[in-house]
């Protein structure tokens, strides 16, 4: 029913007169609007592979990286195997002194007490 009443606000139903101005405006009648933002640190909805590797590719578990009948598709890890992380992507282990191995648009990144794996280029951590 709150769906509906919001539904009737963003498109106009009714008198507008007392009509929120914005979005800001609705939180107090439907509750807490970030509640409908995906968390994650890197990784989202819709995100496709930054390579040929698999690398990159939105998951929330480790079955949304497998690729049947594709044998070049090596990341087949979800970075939510590390809660942690609180990140959505599709990833392999890999050695940092291996450079390449990610693929284009991809960087393997290491993080103390975790291991090391190949991250999106996009969400790997900057330097200096």
């Amino acid at each position: 029913m709150r769906s509906l009443a919001l539904l009737c606000l963003l498109i106009g139903c009714g008198d507008d007169t007392n009509a929120p101005m914005n979005l800001a405006d609705l939180s107090g009648a439907v509750g807490d609007l970030s509640d409908l933002a995906f968390s994650s640190s890197c990784g989202f909805p819709g995100d496709q592979a930054v390579n040929n590797l698999g690398v990159g590719k939105f998951c929330t578990e480790i079955s949304d990286c497998s690729m049947p009948g594709n044998t070049t598709w090596i990341a087949t890890l979800c970075s939510t195997i590390d809660p942690s992380s609180n990140s959505h992507f599709c990833t392999t282990a890999c050695d940092p002194s291996n450079v390449g191995q990610c693929g284009a648009n991809a960087t393997c990144v290491c993080a103390p007490g975790h291991g090391c794996g190949c991250t999106p280029d996009k969400c790997a951590p900057k330097d200096g």
